[in-house]
């Protein structure tokens, strides 16, 4: 099978890593509300937009998204002189997007199952604040809309960009191949903030982080994740329109 680009990689230190980390993090906490004027929420970590509106979730969402390419340029492509195509985004050998397809339609009962299954070791019922964050506003067929295009188009790109094509590339030159799609999926999980989804996001970045590995592009990743999402949010969406406990 085709390997994911290597050696380029290699000339990205420690220093380099925490800068990205850096830039997007103090660009979320410092720069966006000295410009928009609001202290954003984060979806992912289930923080309640303010006034429980819709706008301050979809700015936080973009300033996510800009932010992290942004990073990304600086850093990677300007600072080290590497390219997109070093990150993976690379042609996909025949057939890679539609196995990544269909691992995102899998990936959905599994994880639930997963689920299940920590909810059975904790005695209670999985708290999931990422609903709690929706959910005041998940009635409109707009905002689905938007989420959609949000969380199914430009975060799986961007993600898959910082954990796949970044740092599992960044791994892979040190710890090699196994090692990296484990490092990375599990830093993937934890990065969430959600300890209780843990395992079931840890299973989702393997499945991501293997993808890249044996298609040597990083479009199969992204294409799987685009999908999940996907398919998560419609199923959020229409199980809080229907007013059903989906927490």
């Amino acid at each position: 099978m085709p390997a994911p680009p290597t050696g380029r990689l290699a000339i990205l230190g420690v220093a380099d890593l925490l800068l990205v980390v850096i830039l997007v993090l103090g660009g979320l906490r410092f720069l966006l509300p000295l410009i928009v004027g609001v202290s954003a929420p984060d979806p992912l970590l289930g923080e309640t937009p303010s006034g429980q509106t819709f706008l301050p979730l979809v700015i936080s969402v973009l300033a996510q998204v800009g932010l992290t390419l942004g990073a990304l340029y600086l850093v990677v492509i300007r600072l080290r002189g590497l390219s997109w195509q070093d990150l993976g985004l690379i042609q996909p050998p025949p057939g890679a997007i539609v196995r990544g397809l269909l691992l995102a339609v899998i990936a959905v009962p599994a994880i639930g199952l997963v689920n299940l299954f920590v909810q059975g070791l904790l005695g209670n019922e999985i708290e999931n604040p990422q609903i709690e964050a929706l959910a005041p506003v998940a009635v409109s067929p707009v905002n689905l809309l938007a989420m959609v295009l949000l969380a199914g188009a430009l975060v799986p790109l961007v993600e898959e960009l910082a954990f796949r094509g970044l740092l599992q590339g960044w791994l892979r030159e040190r710890v090699g191949a196994n090692g990296a799609i484990a490092l990375s999926s599990l830093i993937f999980a934890l990065m969430h903030g959600i300890p209780t989804l843990i395992p079931a996001l840890l299973l989702v970045g393997v499945l991501l982080a293997w993808l890249y590995e044996s298609s040597g592009s990083l479009w199969p990743s992204i294409a799987m994740h685009a999908a999940f999402n996907t398919i998560m949010t419609t199923l959020l969406y229409i199980a809080l329109g229907q007013g059903l406990d989906v927490g």
